[in-house]
């Protein structure tokens, strides 16, 4: 039996406690029978993150709990929770008292900044059971709670007592912003949650996720069980739900058909045992911990959506890493490792047992873990490692298995306990829970099957608000978009040198893995360390695995998404060089862009291609050298098309379509009868038919540009028009996967414009240029899980690359190389920094005067010991290599000087180094030619502070002698700290094959209050 001893004084000893908390921010340090240890720490993976411990199911007196939301707060903090979510019980009955609570929530995370509290409730699912649905913190909440409470709660609609009212409630909440989560209560309690229920549930998109692995109420005589009264109904195994323990049970069928279905483990509490209920505190024997990107509740749940998580009882570990490996790649809690067939899989398990005591005064020791799989068709038992299997690293427990050879898909999860039984044995009445504890991983699959073909739609501007705008004003409320749902997360957009992106950074993260400059296309942005450098994109690595590939548009084609997936140019605007990019530099390479269909046919023709301006009315250095480029193009074998009527009977391997003279194609809301360009569905139709014939395989990018034409407009009927022709485009790409089933469409945008939002049929814009805002991806196809996170928009090109078993390319930076002084460089691949790579110094004779390995940051220093010309090379196994000529110089003297930087008020007066947060001020800087006459170079001021470098402009001047060229930048500080301001003067880097530094940098530190 439980120990259950001094009941009446922990009632009163709460009560006193309950009643100083309501006043204070007061967290006690211990309470009689509670936290006798310290094993709720939890420790780190290999990659960014935290642990993060939770309890998703628990209830307070707005529902049918003995407390309120105080004492729940109060002992998830004792227990070590950063996590808990309130979910009381929906219905009619229970609805006001819900919604009033909730007020009480937002005050206990004023006072508990540290504890993540989640508005939620449990729904009474129709036809089925019980249901935790919990929302991520925000403005609109508590009306999203209570918006799906009253319309799909099962009490508030007895006569749609039915599976389809529960599918109809989870379409719903697919399409709510942010989305929910729910996950499948006590799913064996009651008998009324079968395979095929919960099939459909997972069908009906990304919200329902998972169900309780561990149900609460742990502390009652059956462990969470109904008495057994209750038709179908089962007791639990071990403390965990029947579905969950059996092997080959309901859990593993849905795991071997693929379906990302995961497990957690909960309190449900009520009322505490010492207070004549069944249940323990929340956290003090039920854990769930999440491996999270922050602490949040969008990353929250995040992990709990996408499996990142296990589950433990009794606080029998406190950490838990489950990881797969072949061929360099690897895949964690819950995530897809794509593999070859006959690869070696590597599985690793590692655990940490605490060796301390827990919550029951117990020291309680990991006996066994389990490995099991489905490798041979069924699900199993793999292994069961005990203490003469495992090695001792430290605190940890670290077990391998390698399975060999791999031919099939199959995923492994991880369990172990305190006890010997293989299998947990159904829990008899009155067990002692304390002395039958387990821990539960997710899984991790692996897929031998890579996609084929991969399509990227961009809908340039289009946020969540557009897409749910446009989906109110269609027929039914349907868009093709929503069938793009095997995955569903968000992305976040910021460029290297701003919060808001343009197209072209965007673009340039989104195909190279690398943060740019807002305007710069496919190079590293500039800065005071490591030189500019142009940087692969994913369709040029693609080319080089030999697949087709293709950029398709109703902007121009050489607008700045388009080219951001091919070009390397400085500035967006150098259109001219963008078009003979285009076909130079995949010709001297040896492979084409296949297809190239958009708008604005002036830029591929002679005479006198047009000159362009950048936005201080400075022409941008581009080509004007009168090629024929649509000739040139048509002498590579391309077949040149100009409307829909050759469009539609073009049936060549490669195709340039330049649908207009000038600009993009005509907007949707305006095209007449009779219009010969064709639309975005029919461009994409041939770019699909043309791209398949390459029986390796294709990548191709198509944007629906317009949508964020219509957004810095404002303009509704635009926005409307663009958005359809947009998803008629995902249409004409699903009717496409149906025969190519090997196929992974993708969809997402490059940012939002407009700031829009869409709420009954109103439409309110905040802004006329892009905004900040996450913007959606929706993926459908093999390797499609992979787009279930929130990301970044470097993160895409990387997990493009692994579905399309693309080599990851490794990219070689350097700093200024002179002779007899240190040059570091840079190993990385998708930005990200590469470790163990080997850098070699060659020298002119082809000698190899050294081999570096890089380090933990990806760096090696070399010295030159002389002037010259040399080659560096990068390797690594599973990395394509790169190879860099440099020039080493002699240092160069400085031919310029930088004479003073100082701030500006808004009225342009000299200021001090204290800036006013919020209100706008210049910061200046003042630079002369040290010798007669003048040189051209390029400014730029930096603002060093914070989590990341503040690039605030950069400009190219004529500097003269006398009087001192002036350079100015707006700044207008959001956050109160103190800064660096770092100022350069360079050479015109875009006139000259190589960078140096015209003068010495000047700094000055500033003071933001």
């Amino acid at each position: 039996m439980f120990r259950r001893g001094n009941k009446g004084k922990m009632k009163l000893f709460a009560s006193l406690l309950a009643l100083v908390f309501l006043f204070t921010s007061f967290t006690p340090a211990f309470i009689p029978g509670l936290a006798l240890g310290t094993r709720n720490i939890a420790y780190a993976q290999t990659t960014d993150g935290v642990w993060l411990s939770g309890d998703h199911h628990m209830h307070t007196t707005a529902s049918d709990g003995s407390h309120d939301v105080v004492y729940d707060v109060v002992y998830a903090k004792q227990h070590g929770l950063d996590f808990i979510a309130i979910t009381n019980h929906g219905g009619k009955t229970n609805e006001p008292k819900i919604y009033a609570e909730y007020e009480q929530i937002v005050n206990k995370r004023v006072y508990n900044p540290n504890l993540l509290i989640f508005h939620g409730f449990e729904w009474n699912v129709p036809a089925g059971e019980h249901a935790t649905f919990l929302v991520a913190q925000g403005s609109g909440e508590k009306d999203q709670v209570r918006d799906f409470m009253t319309k799909y709660d099962q009490s508030y609609n007895p006569e749609a007592n039915s599976q389809e009212k529960a599918i109809e409630g989870l379409q719903y909440a697919e399409r709510m912003n942010p989305k929910p989560l729910v996950l499948l209560n006590h799913p064996s309690r009651k008998g009324k949650y079968s395979l095929a229920e919960i099939k459909a549930y997972d069908e009906a998109g990304t919200v329902a996720a998972g169900f309780e692995g561990a149900p609460g109420h742990q502390a009652n005589p059956t462990r969470g069980s109904y008495p057994g009264t209750e038709p179908g109904s089962s007791r639990t195994y071990g403390g965990y739900d029947k579905m969950t323990a059996e092997v080959g049970g309901l859990w593993d069928t849905l795991l071997s058909e693929g379906r990302k279905w995961f497990i957690t483990a909960n309190s449900d509490f009520h009322k505490h045992y010492t207070e004549n209920g069944g249940d323990f505190w929340p956290g003090q024997y039920s854990k769930t911990y999440v491996w999270a990107k922050e602490k949040s509740y969008a990353a929250v749940l995040d992990s709990l959506r996408n499996g990142r998580s296990y589950t433990v009882q009794g606080d029998l570990i406190n950490a838990l890493e489950l990881t797969a490996e072949v061929q360099g790649k690897k895949a964690g809690l819950g995530e897809t490792l794509f593999c070859s067939q006959s690869g070696d899989v590597k599985v690793t398990i590692k655990v940490r047992d605490p060796q301390t005591l827990n919550n029951h005064g117990d020291n309680p020791a990991v006996k066994q873990v389990q490995l099991i799989s489905n490798t041979g068709g069924s699900p199993e038992i793999t292994r069961v490692f005990t203490a003469a299997d495992w090695q001792k690293q430290g605190d940890w427990l670290v077990m391998e298995h390698t399975f060999p050879k791999v031919t099939r898909d199959f995923y492994v999860r991880a369990r172990g306990s305190n006890t010997e039984e293989t299998n947990p044995a159904e829990d008899p009445q009155n067990e002692d829970a304390w002395q039958d504890l387990w821990f539960y991983s997710n899984p991790i699959f692996m897929s031998t099957q890579s996609a084929k073909n991969v399509v990227l739609l961009i809908g340039d501007g289009m946020g969540f608000e557009q897409m749910e705008a446009y989906r109110d004003q269609s027929p039914g409320k349907y868009i093709y978009m929503d069938e793009v749902n095997d995955a569903a997360g968000k992305m976040t957009t910021h460029s290297a040198d701003a919060d808001i992106t343009d197209s072209a950074a965007a673009a340039t993260a989104m195909s190279t893995g690398y943060k740019t400059l807002n305007r710069m296309l496919g190079m590293t942005p500039d800065n005071d360390e490591f030189l500019p450098d142009e940087v692969p994109h994913i369709l040029e690595l693609a080319e080089l695995k030999g697949l087709a590939t293709g950029l398709v548009a109703t902007s121009q084609i050489c607008h700045a998404t388009p080219a951001g997936f091919a070009a390397h140019v400085s500035h967006r605007n150098q259109f001219n060089k963008i078009a003979s990019q285009y076909l130079d530099n995949f010709a001297a390479k040896g492979y084409p862009i296949e297809v190239l269909l958009g708008g604005e046919k002036r830029n591929f023709t002679s005479p006198g291609r047009p000159e362009y301006y950048n936005e201080a009315g400075k022409k941008v250095n581009d080509v004007n050298d009168n090629r024929d480029l649509v000739g040139e193009f048509q002498d590579k074998g391309y077949l040149a098309v100009e409307n829909t009527t050759q469009l539609s009977a073009a049936g060549a391997d490669r195709l340039l379509g330049l649908f207009t003279e000038k600009g993009g194609l005509t907007p949707e809301h305006q095209r007449q009868a009779g219009n010969l360009e064709p639309h975005l569905y029919e461009t994409t139709q041939k770019a699909l038919e043309t791209l398949a014939k390459d029986p390796d395989g294709f990548f191709v990018m198509i944007e629906g540009s317009q949508i964020d034409w219509a957004g810095h407009a404002n303009d509704v009927p635009y926005l409307l028009g663009e958005m359809q022709g947009f998803d008629l485009a995902i249409k004409a790409t699903l009717d496409f996967q149906k025969n190519h089933p090997d196929t992974l469409i993708i969809v997402t945008a490059d940012h939002e414009c407009g700031g829009l939002n869409y709420e009954n049929g109103q439409y309110t814009w905040g802004s006329k240029d892009h905004t900040a805002a996450p913007v959606p991806v929706l993926a459908e196809g093999p390797g499609a899980s992979l787009f279930s996170d929130t990301i970044d928009n470097t993160d895409l090109p990387r997990k493009i690359a692994e579905v399309l078993a693309l080599d990851q390319p490794l990219v070689l930076q350097h700093t200024t190389a002179t002779a007899n002084q240190p040059a570091t460089f840079k190993v990385t691949s998708f930005s990200f920094p590469v470790a163990g790579a080997l850098v070699s110094v060659i020298g002119g004779a082809g000698n190899v005067l050294a081999t570096l390995t890089t380090n933990a940051q990806g760096e090696v220093s070399y010295k030159f010991s002389q002037e010259g010309n040399y080659r560096v090379k990068t390797v690594k196994d599973g990395y394509r290599s790169q190879e860099v000529a440099l020039q080493v110089g002699s240092t160069p003297a400085a031919v310029a000087t930088i004479t003073d930087l100082f701030v500006q008020d808004s009225q342009h007066q000299p200021a001090g180094t204290v800036l006013s947060k919020g209100k706008p001020h210049y910061l200046s800087l003042k630079a002369k030619y040290n010798t007669p006459g003048s040189i051209n170079g390029l400014t730029i001021l930096e603002v060093l502070g914070g989590s990341m470098p503040s690039f605030l402009n950069a400009a190219r001047l004529t500097i003269p002698e006398t009087p001192p060229a002036e350079f100015t930048a707006l700044y207008q500080p959001a956050t109160a700290g103190n800064y660096l301001v770092k100022s350069f003067l360079w050479n015109d880097w875009s006139t000259s094959a190589s960078w140096r530094s015209l003068a010495e940098p000047k700094e000055l530190t500033i003071s933001v209050n």
